[in-house]
């Protein structure tokens, strides 16, 4: 449905076949990796790499601990081995987000002491600090509330429910502190009221006319679709608001409306190629993911199930917050996303033979 609405809303918009080319490249690549990972991954596969990501994450947080003390790198042009170009802390935050999913689930279902817990978590609130990932501190908020959730209401809680909670109190203190330390500026969003209403207000990323991630969908329909249905439900066509390095593949759309930095919120970027039925359908497949997790807990591990049910939310802020899913984050992410039907996969293949 998703690559039928692509198609659609480009012999509609008669898109250039090699921008459409390109532009389905773009688009597509998310959702043909998922489905790549479902069918040739093994659960070994998925074991290999969780250990793989645990082994880089330490090596990022000392590259990354070098880049801000020696290099004097900071912020968004912060990445480690990601980089230090503008925007390569989208990658940090992909990686953090999910060694927290990763590390509380294996907690949650027994597989590791809470010693650990605290060692990755009190890391990834350092590296967030350092890179100024301010949402991160809200998806840890929020992993640890789903995986919460999910342990009260499918198993049984116990002492260690209890134990949890009091551990992200201390961490979360200690993300406080390192705060306060490192990068003060970020305690703004939380503490101050008229910092915070500006950040979610319609004002400009960079204050320069361009889109705000809270108020991009609106800015566009007001300035590109208003009165038109048809453009609003199915957008401008795939490609046609595509750019890339080689010139015969920027679109006369971007050209002239580059300055909105509408490619640095994927939500904006959809709603502007596909529509609000492209932007719905995103979505929904992330849901679809949620209600698969929940529907066949009972065949499956609880270790990857809070993988899978945690991880997703996380994603839906990313649609928002960033361009992850158009980098090449996608394919972390894609790979994270496909976990639980890889299990499942397996579990099928054994109940057959």
């Amino acid at each position: 449905m998703i690559f039928g609405v692509m198609v659609l809303s480009s012999i509609i918009n008669l898109v250039y076949p090699s921008m459409f080319m390109w532009g389905l490249r773009n688009n597509i690549r998310f959702f043909l990796f998922f489905f790549l990972c479902v069918a040739l991954l093994s659960k070994r596969d998925i074991e290999k790499f969780i250990n793989m990501l645990k082994k880089f994450f330490w090596l990022n947080v000392l590259m990354m601990t070098f880049q801000y003390f020696v290099q004097g790198y900071r912020d968004d042009y912060l990445g480690g081995f990601f980089g230090v170009s503008s925007g390569c802390n989208a990658y940090v935050c992909v990686m953090i987000s999910l060694i927290t999913v990763i590390i509380l689930a294996e907690f949650n279902s027994s597989k590791i002491l809470i010693g650990k817990v605290f060692m990755y978590c009190i890391a990834c609130m350092y590296i967030a600090t350092l890179s100024e990932l301010k949402i991160y501190f809200l998806e840890f908020v929020l992993i640890v509330f789903v995986q919460l959730l999910y342990t009260i209401l499918y198993t049984k809680p116990s002492a260690k429910t209890v134990g949890i909670c009091i551990a992200m109190g201390i961490i979360i203190a200690t993300g406080l502190l390192l705060i306060k330390k490192y990068n003060p500026a970020i305690l703004n969003i939380f503490l101050d009221s008229d910092a915070r209403e500006y950040y979610l207000s319609g004002n400009g990323y960079t204050n320069s006319g361009d889109l705000n991630r809270f108020s991009a969908i609106q800015k566009l329909y007001a300035k590109f679709f208003k009165g038109d249905e048809l453009h609003t439900l199915l957008g401008f066509g795939v490609g046609n608001c595509d750019t890339s390095k080689f010139s015969f593949l920027q679109s006369e759309f971007f050209k002239k409306y580059e300055y909105l930095h509408y490619r640095w919120f994927t939500h904006a970027w959809v709603f502007l190629e596909q529509g609000s039925i492209g932007l719905i359908l995103l979505v929904a497949f992330f849901l679809s993911i949620l209600i698969f997790v929940v529907r066949t807990r009972k065949k499956r591990e609880l270790l990857y199930n809070l993988i899978g049910i945690s991880f997703i939310p996380t994603c839906l802020i990313g649609i928002i917050y960033n361009n992850a899913l158009e980098l090449e984050t996608l394919y972390i992410i894609s790979l994270a996303c496909s976990i639980p039907f890889v299990v499942r996969k397996k579990i099928v293949y054994k109940g057959k033979r």
